[in-house]
């Protein structure tokens, strides 16, 4: 257990000032002695004293902490991303508070307050607040009192003032739909969500419209199967969309499926209605969890680098926190060609 400031006093036969002014490197402003302020340093030292950042930043308003809002931390995506952001604060002598919402605002309001009562420097935020109209002004005060904070995934209202660091989604589609057209795939399959407002889905729909265009190919809204995972989980909900739209019979010979989550719900059922993988069907999905490698077929993704996406946020937050000016930062994505796709059959 840590040392107190009063048990350092005591051993060393001074106030608690003299030992809070040593140890707070400001014992030339009253003139403690040399000999005195070697001797508590070497006791605290001896008894292991460690400060209390957290007090620390409340007298002082600087905590050289960070807080991260993340709706949740069990997929690999936003680990990859926490720990982009741990290590590159780490270097630079700051410490994380990680909260996460399970993107509830009612939470997230919570959460932001108990961040800003722990005087954290700056705020990196996974919001869902963007998306609801009633949550859009407590974002938004945060702009207003100058509160150094990156939103992250969701941009909506261009008129926030606040800077924007995510992955370039439109193109995400837009990468995956070109592979499957060019192996010569006409009949593309989407699987989506844009219910809620949510942008990624929203985006990644968009790109698969315009590989289409490119191609000349026109749209066919039954290739669009957008899921509605609020009643259930992702992964059930796109279980059980999927096995109903083959029920239904709807051919197609490819298909882009806009997250790892669903990509694997999509590929069970896909097997238990007698489709090979890629004999039958061609699936190019969105993930860079290590797992897709490892899969029979390994799947075709679109990978996106949240380690570095995690870094560039936390380096540019620092900034903010210095006074300069921070852009909007969209990452380009990268096609990862496995083997569930194969040249569709003339």
């Amino acid at each position: 257990m840590s040392a107190t400031l009063k048990q350092i006093a005591m051993e060393a036969n001074v106030s608690l000032t003299t030992v809070s002014r040593v140890l707070n490197g400001t014992a030339g402003q009253i003139r403690i002695c040399r000999e005195t302020e070697r001797q508590v340093l070497d006791i605290a030292k001896k008894l292991n004293y460690t400060p209390n950042i957290l007090a620390k930043g409340l007298r002082s308003g600087k905590s050289s902490l960070i807080g991260v809002i993340l709706g949740n931390v069990s997929k690999c995506s936003q680990a990859r991303l926490l720990q982009g952001v741990e290590n590159y604060l780490a270097e630079k002598k700051y410490g994380i508070i990680v909260r996460t919402t399970s993107y509830s605002g009612e939470v997230e309001k919570e959460s932001i307050q108990f961040l800003l009562d722990k005087k954290v420097e700056g705020l990196i935020i996974n919001s869902s607040l963007i998306i609801c109209e009633g949550g859009k002004p407590f974002i938004k005060k945060l702009a207003d009192d100058k509160t150094p904070t990156i939103l992250l995934d969701q941009r909506i209202d261009k008129e926030l003032k606040m800077p924007f660091h995510g992955h370039d989604d439109r193109r995400t589609g837009y990468l995956a739909t070109r592979h499957l057209i060019d192996l010569g795939h006409t009949s593309i399959l989407c699987v989506t969500c844009t219910h809620n407002n949510n942008i990624i889905g929203i985006l990644r729909l968009q790109g698969y419209k315009d590989a289409l265009a490119e191609a000349g190919i026109a749209v066919d809204p039954r290739l669009i199967l957008d899921i509605n995972p609020l009643c259930s989980t992702y992964e059930v909900t796109a279980y059980d969309a999927m096995r109903e739209y083959l029920k239904a019979g709807k051919s197609f010979s490819a298909a882009f499926v806009h997250c790892a989550d669903a990509s694997l719900r999509v590929v069970k059922a896909l097997r238990e209605s007698g489709y090979d993988i890629p004999g039958d069907v061609s699936i190019v999905c969105e993930g860079n969890d290590d797992y897709l490698e490892f899969l029979r077929p390994p799947l075709t993704t679109i990978f996106l680098d949240n380690y570095k996406l995690g870094q560039t946020i936390a380096e540019d937050l620092l900034k903010l926190m210095n006074g300069e000016s921070v852009h909007d930062v969209l990452l380009k994505p990268k096609l990862v060609e496995r083997g569930s796709c194969r040249r569709a059959i003339p």
